[in-house]
């Protein structure tokens, strides 16, 4: 059997679920996408693994929908969309034993933990003017403004309710039953170079991005 820590080790494995693999994990997060030429366009989402068994409580997630298993781990990865390479991985666990900041600054900066896993993933982009592409889970329009700040653009589809979004590009459910498909709202914030889009489709969508302009084009 293969070990990559020491298993009599109770001091390292109390509160860290993730202990057995510390060390392959830690040479994972360091060398990822470290000798590639990657390109400026990234995608973060996540990855599921179904799993049944009574070894991996501090790991399994429960969610009826998903197709592979109800029960499953999760992996968290940041991916280049030009060399297809995983450049960032993020495991979940339940007692947050993945994560690179600690407890004391995550109470100190006062955002969610869907944030400063976010903010996390794609600290390791902090400088490089990269675009990264997600859907609306995992971004605000804070963690938006923040990461511009320090060098990275988002595109991403958010959810209604998130603080901060424009109410004047939203589209009510009994509004949308009116107007017409494709119809389309957009907000500009010019302090922060940011881009709200509200369109309608087979139901309301919106849209925020800091990587792209308000300015109109023509396509041929």
């Amino acid at each position: 059997m293969l070990h990559f820590n020491n298993n009599n080790d109770d001091g390292g494995i109390a509160g860290n679920s993730l202990h057995k693999i510390r060390p392959l994990l830690q040479i994972l997060k360091k060398t990822l996408g470290r000798y590639a030429v990657l390109g400026t366009e990234f995608s973060f989402d996540e990855a599921t693994m179904a799993c049944f068994s009574c070894y991996t409580r501090g790991f399994l997630c429960f969610n009826p929908l998903k197709p592979t298993g109800k029960f499953h781990f999760k992996l968290y990865m940041l991916c280049c969309a030009t060399t297809n390479l995983v450049v960032r991985i993020h495991i979940h666990t339940k007692d947050y034993s993945n994560m690179d900041y600690t407890s004391e600054e995550f109470d100190r900066e006062q955002v969610t933990k869907t944030d400063k896993l976010t903010s996390e993933m794609c600290s390791i982009l902090n400088g490089s003017g990269a675009v990264v592409n997600m859907d609306n889970y995992y971004i605000s329009t804070t963690v938006a403004i923040n990461l511009k700040n320090n060098g990275v653009y988002y595109r991403f589809t958010i959810r209604m309710n998130r603080m901060f979004l424009p109410k004047s590009v939203l589209f009510t459910a009994a509004k949308g039953r009116k107007l017409s498909r494709v119809t389309t709202r957009l907000a500009v914030n010019v302090e922060h170079f940011l881009i709200a889009v509200g369109w309608l489709e087979n139901k309301p969508v919106n849209f925020i991005s800091t990587a792209d302009t308000a300015e109109i084009v023509s396509v041929e």
